[in-house]
């Protein structure tokens, strides 16, 4: 069952940060817009992060079917969406009319519950995927062991 579950989570972390990397993508521009609106860096850093962002969610969606790169991209995608939900919530608390810019450059405000349940839901995914990737005695694909190390 568990392994059931985790290729599901996996497979639902891929799509999404695949989805999203290539949907950001076609207007970087845009997207470089929509992060400057969030008032959380200045245009010269929010440029830089509209271009390497897309391609650091597609990449970590496709190393997840990697298995010596799987808890790397799990972490990667841990860090992402902490990153996402806090400026998701930094922006619900002060009243901003946005777009959230999650799927590319969009027109219309953001429906920050909805936006913040859905990072949640990445979040809660990718804490069980660590926890099921770093379990004592668990079986890779690629047959190694992975070890615990007790401290």
């Amino acid at each position: 069952m568990a392994a059931k579950l985790a290729i599901v989570c996996r497979l639902g972390l891929a799509a999404v940060f695949a989805a999203a990397g290539a949907m950001k993508l076609r207007d970087v521009q845009g997207f470089a817009y929509d992060l400057h609106l969030f008032a959380l860096t200045p245009w010269a850093l929010s440029k830089p992060l509209a271009f390497y962002l897309p391609g650091f969610e597609m990449l970590a969606a496709m190393a997840l079917f990697i298995p010596r790169l799987r808890l790397g991209a799990v972490f990667a995608m841990l860090g992402m969406s902490a990153a996402f939900a806090a400026a998701i919530a930094s922006a619900w608390a002060r009243g901003l009319d946005l777009s959230c810019g999650c799927f590319g450059h969009a027109q219309g405000s953001t429906n920050y519950p909805l936006h913040f349940a859905g990072t949640l839901a990445l979040f809660a995914a990718a804490v069980w995927l660590v926890f099921q990737e770093r379990s004592a005695g668990h079986d890779r694909e690629d047959g190694l062991k992975i070890r615990s190390s007790r401290l």
